[in-house]
């Protein structure tokens, strides 16, 4: 097991500041970029952090008013996918370690009627496609502190955004599938939707793929196989669809987890061997990934850090009344497992 010296040693920090890191003391002054190192490598190193810390209620800092947690998905969205609830439940802890009350609403084309005159700053997890002119317009009159995690819109700078950075993470993935010998490379994902005009458009995964292999003259479009959802059914489907086009690559990146369980049920089914006849890199690392059969090669992107970071500059927001906005990029890192095989054998 990982000691508070291995990831001292790893983020080049004492080990009292990644123990007071660690335990979540609200006191400790250190950069939003030092304490998300650390807290990264602990994830990595699998230090245990406490998910349910008790409530903080002797903060030295004086906390007034709430925060509105909007959520840009349904229920039954955050059930299928874990990405977002792992988000959530780890911003709700660390709200309730710093002392910070809260109030959450999902928000869809059924609930759009939100109470959010009584909050002093609103946090928005979820995806873009759902970010209607509505809910922004109503967001502005309140002129309130907005912080939005994972996903960004056009800010007149006042705005707080974490964000994964898709280009980097992409880039990530395709060196890594060229450097080990294959050029024949598919892309299995999804499109989204604009809120307001309703017309679909590619996601930023899709979007850098393209770019990149376009840039090393190795784009094939035939192998782009593209839905307008990020479920099991529908990786099932775009896979079932590869194989009867017999339009199968080398290596396939799938957009996340989810829809990779889909893809391997129908490559299964369809008697075609991972990692032998094709590789499959996804993204997310969910909690499953590393128990499928084979194991899931993915992307490893640190939701816990994503909800802890939320809260802890929405805590700043209401002590230290910020009124210009920062952006905070999570690092990705690539897990490899069974799923992926080069051309020499080597898994």
């Amino acid at each position: 097991m990982a000691r508070l010296k291995d990831i001292a040693n790893k983020a080049n920090v004492s080990i009292s500041t990644v123990s007071r890191v660690i335990h979540h003391d609200p006191s400790f002054s250190i950069s939003l970029e030092n304490r998300q190192k650390i807290l990264q490598i602990a994830e990595e190193l699998n230090y245990p952090i406490s998910e349910t810390p008790k409530a903080n209620t002797k903060s030295k800092f004086e906390i007034t008013g709430s925060i509105g947690l909007i959520l840009l998905y349904n229920q039954m969205e955050e059930i299928e996918d874990p990405y977002y609830l792992s988000i959530r439940s780890n911003f709700k802890a660390e709200c309730l370690l710093l002392g910070l009350s809260m109030k959450e609403y999902y928000y869809s084309e059924e609930n759009t009627d939100l109470d959010l005159e009584e909050h002093s700053v609103i946090v928005v997890i979820g995806s873009g496609s759902f970010w209607s002119l509505q809910l922004r317009e109503k967001i502005k009159k309140l002129n309130i502190p907005l912080i939005m995690v994972d996903f960004h819109h056009k800010s007149d700078g006042t705005s707080d955004f974490i964000l994964i950075d898709w280009e980097k993470l992409m880039e990530k993935v395709i060196n890594f599938i060229l450097e080990n010998g294959f050029t024949k490379i598919g892309f299995i994902g999804s499109q989204n939707i604009d809120s307001e005009t309703h017309i679909f458009h590619q996601d930023a995964r899709e979007k850098y793929f393209t770019k990149i292999l376009k840039e090393k003259n190795l784009f094939d479009e035939s192998y782009l196989f593209i839905s307008q959802d990020t479920t099991i059914n529908e990786g099932y489907n775009l896979a079932k669809k590869a194989i009867e086009q017999n339009k199968m690559p080398e290596a396939f990146f799938v957009e996340n987890d989810t829809m990779a369980l889909g893809v391997l049920k129908a490559l299964k089914e369809g008697g075609i061997k991972v990692p032998e006849d094709v590789s499959i890199i996804s993204c997310n690392d969910i909690p499953e990934a590393q128990y499928l059969s084979p194991s899931l090669t993915t992307i490893k992107i640190h939701t816990k850090t994503m909800g802890i970071m939320a809260a802890r500059i929405a805590f700043e927001r209401m002590v230290l009344k910020r009124n210009k906005g920062i952006t905070v990029n999570i690092p990705v890192n690539l897990v490899v497992r069974e799923s992926f095989l080069d051309k020499r054998g080597n898994k």
